[in-house]
């Protein structure tokens, strides 16, 4: 079981790695240079020297201007260390940000839960009780939905239903 469970771990492991890769590479194959896509003409024409070599500058200062091995490699190196960078847009920490806004997100994933453990338990209740009416037929209906449905339709529909 151990070994098992050691050989889950380190394919759990490369995955992780892989997928990220992935999307580091995908990311970088967009079109369009990120800076230039951040900075306006008229930010880029007030930098000191000119638009080439303010870009050129910034490039350095965020390592853009390395190879994408390399690139990756210093990115996988400062997420494992916990070090996951500045926003290059709002200039934040973005682990301070994620631990500000984590707080917030467990406190709506557990009311969720709690909403929907109740609410499952009272509609699994009332299905039972009321076997081959209609009711019954509802309730399984909206559970086999609810269950089968992808996450993000549903989330969109449930917005509209509640918060319209």
């Amino acid at each position: 079981m151990t070994a098992y469970i050691l050989r889950r771990l380190v394919q759990c492991a490369i995955l992780i790695i892989l997928v990220s890769m992935l999307v580091f590479i995908l990311i970088r194959l967009l079109p369009g240079d990120p800076l230039q896509m951040l900075l306006s003409l008229d930010d880029i024409a007030t930098m000191t020297g000119g638009r080439h070599e303010a870009l050129e500058a910034l490039r350095a200062e965020y390592g853009l201007d390395r190879p994408l091995p390399v690139q990756y490699f210093d990115w996988l190196w400062n997420v494992l260390q916990g070090n996951f960078g500045r926003s290059i847009v709002r200039g934040f920490d973005i682990w301070e940000e994620l631990t500000t806004r984590l707080a917030v997100t467990i406190f709506l994933g557990f009311t969720a839960f709690i909403i929907s453990s109740i609410t499952g338990m009272l509609l699994g209740i009332i299905a039972a009780i009321r076997r081959g009416k209609i009711i019954e037929t509802v309730v399984t209906a909206i559970a086999n939905v609810g269950g089968a449905g992808p996450a993000f339709f549903l989330g969109i529909l449930g917005l509209y239903i509640f918060g319209v």
